[in-house]
């Protein structure tokens, strides 16, 4: 077992996490604002 490639790969699905939970922050909050903006209207 190469420790190296495990611990790239380690990094890698953490940064993919993080990835998608920052895009997932985004769209929920694009979505609450469109929503706020139809309730005002």
């Amino acid at each position: 077992m190469d420790l190296l490639p495990t611990c790239e790969r380690v990094i890698t699905s953490v940064i993919l996490d993080i990835a998608v939970i920052t895009s997932w922050n985004e769209c929920r909050r694009n979505m609450a604002s469109v929503t706020m903006i139809r309730l005002k209207n």
